[in-house]
């Protein structure tokens, strides 16, 4: 199975997940930012540059210091994971109450 033939399977990659939703959180935040409150990694910088050319952030360089935004298609992939934690955490208060 194949990126290629999955775009999603992007989203397998460790802390990928984490980083577009702090990214959600906190538009224009910066490569150190992602550093310092969810990667911890001397991969980071190559886990945000997979999620820029997989197309769900864009990358603006103002002076020294890049930018990160989710674009069009890294709001619905966050609108999604929300939606799905949303009926995970319903499923799980569903669970408790039987």
């Amino acid at each position: 199975m194949s990126e290629e033939e999955h775009p999603s399977l992007i989203l397998s990659d460790t802390h990928a997940i984490s980083i577009l939703l702090y990214i959600g959180e906190h538009d224009g935040c910066t490569r150190t930012d992602i550093y310092t409150n969810v990667v911890r990694s001397s991969n980071a910088t190559r886990k945000i540059d997979r999620l820029v050319s997989a197309g769900l952030l864009d990358l603006n360089v103002e002076g020294l210091r890049g930018r990160l935004w989710l674009t069009d298609v890294g709001k619905g992939v966050v609108e999604r994971i929300r939606e799905i934690d949303e009926l995970m955490k319903r499923s799980e208060t569903e669970t408790d109450d039987d």
